[in-house]
This record gives C-alpha cells, sequence and structure tokens, in this order.
C-alpha cells in the first residue's frame, strides 16, 4: 500500500510524507518546509526507517530516529522526530 500525508505542525511548517508498505515499510520519503543539517541526513534517516515492522510503534519509530540524530549530531528545525514517527503511523492506518 502506498499512502502519503500531509500536515501543518504547531511551529507553522509544512510536512509531507510518502510511504510504501506490506508487512514492512518498503519506501519512504520525507519532504516539507523544515530544515536538516546536515542536509543529506534526511535521506539517512529515511533508510533507516525502511524495514520498520507494521503495525508502527510511534514510540520504537521515535527512539531509532532519535538515537540517529544524537549519533550524527544532526540538528532538525522545523519538525521532530516525534512528528516523522506520528506522520508514519498516521500514513499507514
Amino acid at each position: 500500500m502506498e499512502r502519503s500525508i500531509t500536515k501543518k505542525l504547531v511551529n507553522g511548517k509544512l510536512v509531507r510524507l510518502f510511504v510504501e508498505a506490506q508487512d514492512t515499510v518498503t519506501s519512504i520519503k520525507i519532504t516539507g518546509d523544515f530544515f536538516c543539517h546536515p542536509e543529506e541526513a534526511i535521506e539517512d534517516m529515511e533508510k533507516i526507517l525502511l524495514d520498520t515492522t507494521i503495525p508502527i510503534s510511534v514510540a520504537a519509530v521515535q527512539q531509532k530516529l532519535d538515537i540517529f540524530v544524537a549519533a550524527n549530531k544532526v540538528m532538525l528545525v522545523g519538525i521532530t522526530t516525534e512528528a516523522i514517527a506520528t506522520m508514519m503511523k498516521e500514513a499507514l492506518q
């Protein structure tokens, strides 16, 4: 199944998430008017979300992203790991 979700976050930033999944996530793309430094880190975050088991656990996805962000000193502006995890779950419901 291929799904997408678009959300305006509390801070006013628009985020769009495209996700494809069967039993696990097979493809994911995160776009929007937020900032990620270094820029390529968003692609790396998408890669670590591949093979996430359905149904999605927001806490598990957020933890996976938090570990990556901390280990790689990624700076997110206008989006949070919690927002990504929550949108992922909502898209796949």
